[in-house]
């Protein structure tokens, strides 16, 4: 004789399937800080050659100093009358 799996069974089982393969909340928090490093990573090198460029310091962060505000001031100053990034 067969065993037969109810709806219920069946949907027990999907569900524990789909549980398996969700990330954890400590997974979805690290791959979020990763995705932020690397952004940051990436606006401090574009700042970094932008200010290379123009010839300009924009200093570190600090809460009264935002260098990638600084960097995106600089370029918009340097397009005068171009249109604003």
């Amino acid at each position: 004789m067969g065993y037969t799996l109810t709806s219920a069974d069946v949907e027990e089982r999907v569900e524990a399937r789909l549980k398996a393969l969700r990330p954890t909340d400590d997974q979805m928090w690290d791959q979020t800080l990763k995705e932020r490093d690397q952004a940051e990573e990436v606006a401090n090198k574009l700042t970094e050659a932008v200010g290379q460029f123009l010839g300009v310091d924009f200093g570190g962060h600090s809460s009264d100093n935002c260098p990638w505000r600084n960097a995106l001031d600089a370029l918009n100053d340097a397009l005068g009358s171009r249109p604003t990034l």
